[in-house]
């Protein structure tokens, strides 16, 4: 897209070194499970993980990159869940930045990738009861309400509700433009197209009742 102000590229472990004070013992640990890195070597074991999974074509975490700057300002992910046609979407951004719109251009990227690249039926994503901030982000990226899940996530020892948002693939032409993807991707990418082809995707995700937020 002509305005696209972030690069979303594959995690690297260097990457570490530069969203580590972004994400330790900030506020981005208020609305994530994760409560974030003890270290600076903890943080790279874990990108380090995840740049492997990528690397395997078994995983799919990006950072982002502020384009103007060239620094990364946060991560984003897709993970599969127990549906083959259904991924889990996830995201964080350094609140430095966070009022820019990054989150919602992050996560309208990961929805073409998953659609376009992966093949996904569905998309969920699960936000913190009452985090109204990532709530509309995922709104103005279509996502819709799907129900509320009592005590789905333990968060510094405490049971946490959460709301499950979903959005289902919709016709081709809603997903243009085309998806860019880094170079180093496109190889990738095609291989876990053909792995998906290969399962004989053909089974739709039935859709959960509606309920309103509590």
């Amino acid at each position: 897209m002509p305005d696209e102000r972030l690069e979303m590229r594959p995690v690297r472990t260097a990457d570490a070194d530069s969203l580590f004070a972004a994400i330790a013992g900030t506020s981005v640990t208020d609305t994530i499970a994760w409560d974030g890195p003890n270290s600076l070597n903890e943080y790279r074991a874990v990108l380090a993980r995840r740049e492997r999974e990528v690397r395997a074509g078994v995983g799919h975490t990006f950072t982002a990159v502020e384009r103007s700057t060239g620094r990364p300002v946060g991560t984003a992910m897709l993970r599969h869940t127990a549906d083959p046609d259904c991924a889990d979407l996830g995201l964080w951004i350094d609140p430095w930045v966070q009022g820019r719109g990054y989150g919602t251009e992050a996560v309208r990227w990961l929805v073409r990738y998953g659609f376009n690249r992966l093949g996904l039926f569905r998309i969920e994503a699960r936000i913190f009861v009452d985090d109204a901030v990532s709530r509309r982000v995922f709104e103005k990226s279509g996502f819709a309400f799907d129900q509320t899940l009592r005590g789905s996530v333990t968060k510094r020892g405490r049971a946490q509700d959460e709301w499950l948002f979903a959005l289902e693939r919709p016709p081709a032409l809603f997903l243009t433009p085309p998806l860019r993807l880094p170079p180093a991707w496109a190889t990738m990418a095609m291989t876990t197209e053909r792995h998906w082809d290969a399962l004989g995707r053909s089974r739709v995700t039935p859709r959960r009742p509606r309920r309103e937020p509590n």
